[in-house]
């Protein structure tokens, strides 16, 4: 659905544009919570109010923000509309935004930008892409080769597992972007989220790589294009 891509490009563009020129006012929390009930910043339902303009033809939109947005539809886009708002509210630049096209409770469509870096990860006809904001044009996603660092989010919910990655001479950073950071498994040695993970974040990111390995359960989300990494990881954390 070329017409999706565009959309969320365009919406992409205006967030952009929005955000370099903030409110200051948008900084501040928000009086109520989110659909998960998690408090989120003005900003965020501005930036979900974007998306709503450029993506509400496509069908309903399940957003982190607002919940279930416009009437029942085959087709659903799963939306975090700012991922990483916390990091943008302290000038930290990894942030951006994930939306995933579902029909039917299957993936058709996806659209990860990294905001900072203008970089776009996509998925369409069966496919990965990658692209960037000032030059939208799309190529075939391909892996690091050589990646030398992988992502772990929320360690203190794990916290022998600082050691056995350190005794395994596994490097890794904690980013604070969770959507974002999975739209990069392929060029990150692995990743490995600790915890509950939300659809919002993941939706998109796992319909980009499906063709990595990965372990989805209540506990964590782990993906590496690498085997024996994986199976490091993952011997671990199930006797721990």
């Amino acid at each position: 659905m070329k017409e999706f891509l565009d959309a969320c490009l365009n919406a992409n563009l205006q967030i952009r544009k929005y955000l370099n020129n903030i409110p200051q006012n948008d900084l501040k929390l928000c009086s109520k919570l989110g659909y998960d009930k998690n408090q989120g910043y003005e900003l965020d339902l501005k930036c979900e109010q974007i998306f709503i303009k450029y993506l509400s033809c496509f069908g309903q939109i399940f957003s982190e923000e607002s919940g279930l947005i416009g009437k029942a539809n085959p087709k659903q886009m799963i939306l975090d509309p700012l991922d990483g708002s916390s990091n943008f509210v302290s000038k930290i630049p990894f942030y951006g935004t994930s939306v995933a096209l579902m029909e039917k409770n299957l993936a058709k469509s996806a659209f990860v930008c990294n905001l900072v870096s203008q970089e776009i990860f996509a998925f369409n006809n069966n496919q990965a892409f990658k692209s960037n904001l000032s030059n939208p044009k799309y190529s075939p996603l391909t892996p690091n080769l050589f990646p030398k660092i992988g992502i772990v989010e929320k360690i203190s919910l794990h916290p022998e597992l600082l050691d056995f990655l350190t005794k395994n001479q596994l490097k890794f950073r904690s980013l604070g972007a969770t959507a974002l950071s999975l739209a990069y498994a392929s060029y990150f040695s692995f990743i490995l989220i600790l915890g509950k993970t939300r659809i919002f974040d993941t939706a998109a990111a796992l319909t980009i790589h499906q063709n990595l390995y990965i372990e989805k359960n209540e506990n964590f989300l782990l993906l590496s294009q690498d085997k024996k990494i994986f199976d490091i990881i993952l011997e671990f954390l199930k006797n721990n």
